[in-house]
């Protein structure tokens, strides 16, 4: 009786337990009545669908568990940005984008919701964008990543052309001129909203994730620092373009990783030092970089920094330390000449400039000469051909590293070159100048590998035995000694990739291997002796 007594206990804190995750009281009720107050990006009625990464919050342990475990970053974290990783690949919100889908009107794009997994800490995180692709681009990949300012589910409004953001230029649809455009979504909004009753969670989630000194700034910040260090390893130049906090925040984000360009709109002023209000509320967001990236530490990033920069305010900016921006130009003036600095005036209103301003911008950018080098033909014996591609059609010059040393200057270069190599090292290229003396760059490189390849080739450590194989082969690989050897050896084939095709017995004499499935190009045979460690490698081909 005792026994199970206590087992009634036990159950019963147990269960009390699991209603207070399972319920609202009146309380909670009341607070989340306060608390969630921003409308949802989609209207469910009319399009019913899966458009939410959370399910709708039921009780406040699931509001408390998913805001605790989705920021995960601080601000000191950053000191160590250089550790983060992406995913090599872009990925696709499946479900939310099979929604769109059923209503193309929406987004205007299939698919239109991608995130980026990168790890950071030994953390696992994603960061969100709604990519428009751009299909009349085809020699220059170029990405645009748009930051939207502070208001409910602006990201949505810039890709739809509405809103403060589109005031003088429509932005997403004016970027897709010239590439991929990637409208940044900020936690907390469209399909990221924490929500309850279909209503989204407010300005609390700011206030929340300061009492866990995992701000709301630094969280996003460090997601666009991932967006855009997917975005250099997958274009060939990469925009920047932020509004308003949208626009602070991708000043903050070049701090730590270079863009192309970057357009900062109605998003920094030098008196952000001394005016203590906006300083106060950029705080809540961005911690402590308000004081790390004081007007003398941005002054020095930008000054040695490969990023364009265009600097912009309207007059009649209501921010308060915008207008006077425009009225009396603090930062240009305090910037001084900047070679990779501009700034533009000549609007109305906080929002970003006209179209025609931001494609001066772009162009200027676009004009920046940019090659490719690539390898083009590895199959040859003794000469790997590589090719150096120019995104624009014009004339070049520029100089073939080998090994960090000069090798070789180019000059006449129309927007292609074919270049054999017949030496093993690094081939880099550096110095390129196009007709209107303007600097270019490159950011590949290739490692050239020059391998014996005679038909007959003598065994390492043993007097007058020689290695019979046939190079090129095709369908079959065929190897023999000329006479028996006792002492024992290993072969094996691996791809240039250093994947195993074939190792043979040990010892061994001949062998005949069908090769017929094996894609043509290079391959390497590796001879390995047991006794004395010598190794030999021997460059093979497959037609």
């Amino acid at each position: 009786m005792k026994k199970a007594f206590f087992s009634f206990l036990i159950l019963l804190v147990f269960s009390s337990n699991m209603l207070l995750k399972a319920q609202l009281s009146a309380s909670d009720s009341a607070y989340f009545q306060n608390i969630f107050t921003n409308n949802v990006y989609m209207d469910t009625t009319l399009y019913p669908g899966n458009w939410y990464q959370y399910n709708p919050i039921t009780t406040m342990y699931e509001h408390y568990l998913i805001l605790d475990t989705n920021f995960k970053f601080k601000t000191q974290d950053l000191d160590s940005i250089s550790y983060l990783t992406i995913d090599d690949s872009l990925h696709y919100d499946t479900a939310r984008n099979t929604s769109f889908n059923q209503y193309p009107a929406l987004m205007n794009q299939s698919d239109p919701i991608v995130f980026v997994p990168y790890t950071f800490l030994n953390k696992h995180s994603k960061a969100y964008a709604i990519r428009h692709q751009d299909t009349l681009n085809t020699s220059c990949r170029n990405a645009f990543l748009i930051i939207p300012g502070t208001g409910v589910n602006a990201s949505k409004d810039i890709v739809n052309g509405v809103g403060y953001h589109n005031q003088l230029c429509l932005m997403k649809n004016n970027c897709m001129n010239y590439g991929d455009v990637y409208t940044f979504m900020k936690p907390n909004e469209e399909s990221r909203a924490v929500y309850w009753n279909n209503k989204k969670l407010n300005e609390y989630i700011v206030n929340y994730l300061i009492t866990q000194n995992t701000r709301y700034g630094i969280n996003y910040v460090i997601e666009m620092i991932a967006m855009v260090k997917y975005l250099k390893a997958n274009y060939d130049k990469v925009f920047l373009f932020g509004l308003s906090e949208g626009g602070y925040s991708a000043l903050l984000t070049t701090m730590f990783i270079e863009p192309d360009a970057a357009m900062i709109s109605g998003g920094y002023s030098i008196h952000f030092d001394t005016c203590t209000i906006e300083k106060d509320i950029l705080k809540t967001r961005f911690d402590y970089l308000l004081d790390t990236f004081d007007k003398v530490k941005v002054k020095g990033k930008v000054t040695n920094s490969s990023t364009q920069y265009l600097f912009t305010w309207g007059d009649g900016d209501p921010v308060l330390t915008m207008d006077p921006e425009h009225d009396f130009h603090y930062t240009q003036n305090y910037f001084g000449p900047l070679s990779n600095c501009n700034y533009f005036y000549d609007f109305l209103d906080h929002t970003f400039p006209p179209c025609y301003n931001i494609d001066t911008f772009v162009q200027r950018v676009l004009d920046i000469p940019y090659a490719h080098y690539t390898i083009t033909d590895s199959s040859l014996v003794d000469t790997m051909f590589t090719k150096v591609q120019f995104c624009r059609a014009g004339m070049y010059s520029f100089d073939l590293f080998k090994d960090g040393v000069l090798h070789q200057t180019y000059t006449q270069i129309t927007d292609s070159l074919i270049i054999p190599l017949t030496d093993t090292g690094f081939y880099s290229i550096h110095n390129i100048i196009d007709s209107n003396a303007q600097q270019g760059k490159c950011i590949d490189s290739i490692y050239c590998t020059k391998y014996p390849i005679s038909i007959v080739t003598a065994i390492p450590s043993i007097q007058d035995a020689t290695l019979l194989y046939s190079n090129p082969f095709h369908d079959v690989f065929r190897i023999q000694t000329n006479k028996p050897i006792e002492e024992k050896f290993q072969m094996y084939i691996t791809d240039m990739m250093g994947v195993v095709k074939y190792a043979s017995p040990k010892p061994f004499a001949r062998f005949e291997l069908p090769t017929s499935t094996w894609a043509t190009g290079c391959y390497l045979l590796h001879i390995e002796f047991e006794n004395n460690k010598q190794r030999q490698v021997i460059k093979l081909i497959k037609h």
